[in-house]
């Protein structure tokens, strides 16, 4: 599973022409891509503990999704890309949030991601 989320990473920071090795990072990964899906599974039984309605459960999850995208939000200049590469132990944001985010099953169902779209990675396994 290790090796699927390295390549994962490296194959979403080339979609934006970004050489990254992602073995250092696949401890804060495999932490972002479980602690997401625990924090999914939580609003789903919370919301099953209040019966919510469909319409309502679906907007939750969106709402749910657009948060976790703005709170990871970062502006940083492409001069500055190869220094954080070398420097910190987390990826960058953008690839924080569409990563471990891509490998959810009712992300990917409401979003209609479909295989050839660049959200779209055939493994959705989460660790827990």
């Amino acid at each position: 599973m290790q090796e699927d989320i390295i390549k994962q990473y490296e194959k979403f920071a080339s979609y934006d022409k970004i050489k990254f090795d992602a073995r250092p990072s696949i401890g804060e990964d495999l932490a972002d891509i479980s602690g997401l899906a625990i924090c999914q599974e939580y609003l789903r039984d919370f919301q099953d503990m209040h019966e919510d309605i469909v319409p309502i459960r679906s907007l939750s999850f969106q709402a749910f999704y657009a948060y976790f995208a703005m709170q990871q939000r970062q502006h940083i200049y492409k001069k500055a890309i190869a220094a954080q590469l070398k420097t910190n132990p987390h990826p960058p944001d953008k690839y924080r949030v569409n990563v471990p985010i891509s490998r959810l099953e009712l992300f990917r169902s409401l979003y209609n991601i479909q295989k050839g779209d660049h959200m779209y990675w055939p493994s959705t396994s989460t660790i827990w």
